[in-house]
C-alpha cells in the first residue's frame, strides 16, 4: 500500500516502509507540507509493531538526496511566524528519527573519532558512500551496484586523520586557521581558505555548539539547536548566506561581523540565550 501527496511518496513493503521524496527540481529541499506528511507517517510506523525497518530515498530522477529544509522558501516568505512553525516542525520530526541532514548535528557530530566531526562542521566537507561508513556515521554501507547510485573515490581517513586531529584540536576557531595556515600542505591550504569564506559568527557558534554537544541528550542538543537557529533567524547572516548561495547566487555573502576578530564572546554567548518560555522547543 503506498500513499502519495504533494512531493513524497510513503509505501509499505512486506514489515519495510518506504519514503521516497520526489522533488527533484529542488534537490528534495522539503517544504513544511513534506515535514508534515513524514511526521505523520513515521509516528504511524513507529506504532505498528509489524514494521521493521524505514528507508527514506529519493526518487531515481534526483540529482541529490536531499539538501535538507528548504531555506530559501524560508527568506523569500515575508510571514515570520512561518520561519517559527517550519524549523520548530523540522526539529520535532527529528527527535522522532533520531538523526536528521544538518539537525542533531550537535549531538552526533562531536561523537564522531579524534576531531573529524569538529571538521566537517566547521568546513562543511560532504562524506558519501563508504566514507559514511568510514567515519562511524553509518553503521552499514550498501554497495553502489545495490543502490543503483554512483559515489566517487572515498577520502584516504587513514591519512587524513592525523592532520584533522592536530590542526582542529586547537582551543578555538582563530587557533584553527592559524594552525591550516601554518601547514602548507595543500589539503590544509584549502581547509583555511574554506574556513575563511565562511560566516565568522556562524564559525564560532558551531565551535561551541559542538563544545557543548558531548554532555547533551540528542533532546537537550535539538532544544538548543533550535535556539541558535531562531537566534539566526533575528541577526542577518542567515539571509545574507541564502541570498549570496542559492537567490543571486553571486557567491560573496557580506558577513556581519565581517571576521573572527570580530566575533566577540558576547556576541557568541547572545546566541545560547534562552528563548522566552513560549517559544523554547518542547520535545
Amino acid at each position: 500500500m503506498s500513499t502519495e501527496a504533494g512531493n513524497v511518496i510513503a509505501e509499505r513493503v512486506g514489515n519495510k516502509g518506504v519514503i521516497t521524496l520526489d522533488r527533484p527540481k529542488a534537490l528534495n529541499a522539503l517544504s513544511l507540507s513534506m515535514i508534515r506528511q513524514i511526521y505523520q507517517t513515521l509516528k504511524k510506523w513507529h506504532a505498528d509493531p509489524g514494521m521493521k525497518m524505514v528507508i527514506i530515498k529519493a526518487d531515481k530522477d534526483s540529482k541529490a538526496f536531499s539538501v535538507g529544509g528548504d531555506v530559501k522558501a524560508v527568506v523569500n516568505d515575508q510571514d515570520s511566524n512561518l520561519r517559527d512553525i517550519f524549523f520548530r516542525e523540522v526539529y520535532i520530526l527529528n527527535n522522532l528519527i533520531g538523526y536528521f541532514p544538518d539537525v542533531g548535528s550537535s549531538y552526533v557530530l562531536p561523537r564522531l573519532p579524534g576531531k573529524l566531526g569538529l571538521f566537517l562542521g566547521l568546513t562543511g566537507c560532504r562524506l558519501v558512500g563508504w566514507e559514511v561508513f568510514k567515519g562511524r556515521i553509518a553503521t552499514h554501507f550498501s554497495s553502489s551496484q545495490r543502490c543503483e547510485t554512483e559515489f566517487r573515490k572515498e577520502l584516504d581517513f587513514e591519512q587524513l586523520m592525523g592532520r584533522i586531529n592536530s590542526a582542529f584540536s586547537a582551543p578555538s576557531v582563530d587557533a584553527i586557521v592559524e594552525n591550516l595556515s601554518k601547514d602548507a600542505s595543500e589539503w590544509a591550504q584549502e581547509q583555511a581558505e574554506i574556513l575563511r569564506k565562511m560566516s565568522p559568527l556562524s564559525l564560532k557558534v558551531t565551535f561551541r555548539a559542538f563544545q557543548e554537544g558531548p554532555g547533551l541528550t540528542l533532546q537537550d542538543a535539538l532544544k538548543m539547536e533550535f535556539r541558535l537557529c531562531q537566534h539566526f533567524m533575528e541577526d542577518s547572516d542567515f539571509y545574507e548566506g541564502v541570498r549570496a548561495v542559492l537567490i543571486d547566487r553571486s557567491g560573496e555573502p557580506k558577513w556581519n561581523p565581517a571576521t573572527l576578530a570580530d566575533v566577540t564572546e558576547e556576541k557568541v554567548n547572545s546566541y545560547f540565550a534562552p528563548l522566552p518560555a513560549d517559544r523554547e522547543l518542547r520535545l
